[in-house]
């Protein structure tokens, strides 16, 4: 008898190590990926519950170790041992996992979960799935995470998009239950979930030096010498110190003039989360993976690279104290994915909160170590679904940093997920435009800042935490300082142009940086380095336009050049020049100090035809911001049609455009079809003591009324139309 227990318990031990000791794989960008394991190591995961952090395994000889809540730990076992070992970790409550170790690569752990990540493709029931596979009851739905975001019903995926779907099931069934999923070909991604050992690095190269305190005069020569004595100069008492990158954001001067007139809008640092700060506007945040702290800000003491960040991009300016960021006090979203026991979901599911705040540029100054590691699809898929479902529909513009990690035997390194095509990846140069020896290249740049590995100073987490004694660093670098000044200046375009989106922005970037020599795209700076103020220009460009303001009499009205101006009209401020294509028929007056305005007039009241009136703005970074209008001047106006004309009963009053026919016209200013206006009141006045007979609101879209005149005496009067802008005039005959 006891020979059968003791087969029994050899077959049973035999069947576990070659369910732990099977060949395992899964899919990643559409391609098999193979794991080996690594029999001599074991992962256990720490339960955060454990608060005093003592743990006691029997392994050979029962020992005590001194362990981190919520950390990993490692053990060398191998053979009996290794079995023994795991059946006690997962009997053991002070332990929330534990597994055998598992190498992709060059040998990059991986530790699966438990979990298969997946979304589904459009139209697709995941019950009737697991029915067809025969995974009903092998697996369950784990979680709702747009609830436990607390993201709006309206913002949801399931409104904007398919959504990331968690499965839970046998950690050892893992694998082929989710290789099954993905082979149906019936969604767009399934794969297991990892915790993501080695795989998040932060791109700081941190050199502590004090930087120049002189601010150099290196401005752009266009703008310095058009406006000699424009300066800004933040009340900030570190803003001298920043002298060193600020040099190289592009014309900060300008940018700072601009920024009252422009509503900012918010920025996602996507790192290892922002601390609460006096000189950083925190709006919110979330942090993946770790219910138990306040979301959005750091889990350690030390974890102060996301705050460095956020302290480059968005420092409030000239509050007393501090610094000044480039998009100085713009709302800060801090959303926390690279801190201890972090998963894929859980980066997926950061990716996925950051666009869901609709916020229209995301910055992540980390890397996914792509060496090591293969794509994840669900983390790939959320930054997918970032440029094109976030910012309301418009994309956010996603900019990471592209590795602190140069290697000359690997020009092509640029790690994800600056590496990926929707994203625009962020390297460094010193201040004299020379690439960084340190920063990743590739054919993936698209830009440059100035960062090197001198000491940048940034915001820092307050009091005696975080990498310095006081609330500021000065020994921030890499590529991590890099992306942020990118990030910012590209918010700045995107908080001035709100219209077009993310789709616009590899235009910006090419038509508005730097170039550094050789001349064009290269691999080491892409298109050349940041230039916030162009960025801004380009902004500016998409959102002026030539306006009718009103109206002066029938034969003349007035346009504005409506464009961001930071200057009181008639100062030393940009320039504005108007033309007008068609002199024969109207003519151009300037009765408005600075010229920003101006008044076309008819040549004569019986003057008619077309022309196009032009307006040039600036030089503003170097170029002119141009708009042009065609006026229709047969009699400059809207076309009012009231008929008929003698009337006894019903009186029809209609807008109608200016290349209309009709015998019973009266014109004021003219409209394009693009831009046409709509009745929003009618007054009908006595011609003989002006009283008003008749009057009516109109709230909804209307292009034409009828009014009842039956009732009135036979009189002269005057029909009044507004159409919002201006008021039209017309004489009326009733007539009975």
């Amino acid at each position: 008898m006891k020979s059968i227990v003791k087969f029994v318990l050899f077959f049973f031990a035999i069947l576990y190590a070659g369910q732990l000791t099977a060949q395992k794989s899964f899919y990643s960008a559409g391609r098999k990926i193979h794991l080996q394991e690594d029999t001599t190591k074991m992962f256990v995961l720490v339960s955060p519950r454990n608060k005093d952090g003592r743990l006691s395994f029997g392994i050979e000889n029962r020992t005590t170790i001194q362990v981190s809540p919520g950390a990993f730990i490692s053990f060398e076992k191998g053979g009996a041992n290794r079995l023994s070992a795991l059946r006690e970790f997962d009997a053991d409550t002070n332990v929330l996992y534990s597994y055998h170790a598992l190498t992709v690569g060059d040998g990059g752990k991986l530790i699966p979960t438990g979990e298969i990540l997946l979304k589904l493709k459009p139209g697709v029931d995941l019950a009737s799935l697991l029915t067809s596979l025969g995974l009903t009851g092998k697996v369950e739905i784990s979680r709702n995470r747009e609830l436990e975001m607390d993201i709006p019903e309206s913002q949801r995926p399931s409104k904007r998009g398919q959504s990331m779907l968690v499965l839970t099931t046998e950690k050892d069934s893992v694998f082929n239950y989710a290789n099954r999923i993905f082979e149906s070909g019936r969604v767009i991604y399934s794969h297991p979930n990892f915790y993501a050992l080695d795989y998040i690095t932060s791109e700081a190269a941190v050199k502590k030096s004090l930087p120049t305190k002189s601010w150099p005069a290196n401005f752009d020569v266009d703008d310095r010498a058009q406006i000699p004595f424009r300066r800004v100069v933040p009340n900030d008492p570190g803003w001298s110190d920043q002298a060193y990158y600020m040099s190289g954001v592009g014309d900060i001067d300008s940018v700072f003039l601009y920024l009252p007139l422009i509503s900012l809008k918010p920025i996602v640092i996507l790192d290892n989360g922002v601390a609460l700060h006096n000189d950083l506007n925190f709006v919110g945040g979330y942090t993946p993976g770790s219910p138990g702290t306040i979301p959005g800000r750091p889990v350690s003491v030390d974890d102060y690279h996301g705050t460095a960040c956020a302290g480059l991009a968005a420092a409030v300016k000239d509050n007393s104290i501090g610094i000044a960021g480039i998009a100085a006090g713009a709302p800060i979203y801090s959303v926390n994915i690279n801190h201890s026991g972090v998963t894929i979901a859980n980066i997926a599911d950061g990716i996925h909160y950051a666009w869901n705040t609709n916020a229209p540029v995301i910055s992540a100054s980390i890397g996914f170590n792509n060496v090591t590691f293969p794509i994840w699809d669900a983390v790939y898929s959320e930054v997918d679904d970032a440029v094109t479902l976030g910012a309301n529909g418009k994309g956010a513009t996603f900019v990471a940093s592209s590795g602190n990690h140069f290697s000359p035997t690997d020009p092509t390194s640029v790690y994800a997920p600056a590496k990926w095509p929707q994203v625009f990846p962020a390297g460094a140069v010193t201040p004299s435009n020379v690439l960084c020896s340190f920063s990743n290249v590739g054919p993936e740049m698209q830009f440059v800042a100035t960062s090197d590995l001198s000491g940048i100073l940034t915001t820092d987490i307050p009091g005696l935490d975080g990498a310095s004694l006081n609330d500021y660093y000065y020994g921030f670098g890499g590529t991590s300082a890099a992306c942020p000044q990118a990030a910012a200046a590209m918010l700045i375009w995107r908080s001035v142009d709100t219209s077009q989106g993310n789709i616009t922005a590899p235009f910006v970037v090419l038509g508005n940086s730097i170039d550094i020599p050789p001349a064009g795209r290269d691999n080491n700076t892409g298109y050349g380095r940041i230039h916030a103020f162009k960025y801004l220009r380009a902004g500016m460009d998409t959102k002026a336009t030539v306006k009718r303001t009103s109206l002066i009499g029938t034969n003349a009205a007035i346009y504005e050049m409506d464009v961001l101006d930071p200057f009181t009209p008639g100062t030393a401020g940009y320039t504005y020049n108007w033309t007008w294509s068609n002199p024969s028929i109207a003519t151009i007056v300037y009765p408005f100090t600075g010229n920003r305005s101006i008044r076309l007039n008819k040549v004569s009241p019986s003057s008619s035809g077309t022309g196009t009136l032009t307006c040039s703005y600036g030089p503003v970074a170097g170029k002119w911001i141009t708009k042009s209008r065609t006026v229709n001047v047969t009699a400059l106006g809207v076309l009012i049609v009231a008929n008929p004309n003698p009337a006894s009963n019903m009186l029809t009053i209609r807008l109608q455009e200016e290349d209309g026919e009709d015998n019973n016209l009266t014109r004021a200013v003219a409209t394009t079809a693009s831009q046409r206006r709509q009745i929003k009141s009618i007054e009908l006045l006595s011609a003989t003591n002006t009283q008003r007979v008749f009057y009516k609101e109109i709230k909804g879209e209307s292009y034409s009324e009828a009014i009842n005149v039956s009732n009135l005496r036979n009189d002269l009067y005057i029909l009044k139309i507004s159409n919002g802008e201006e008021i039209v005039t017309k004489k009326i005959v009733i007539k009975h």
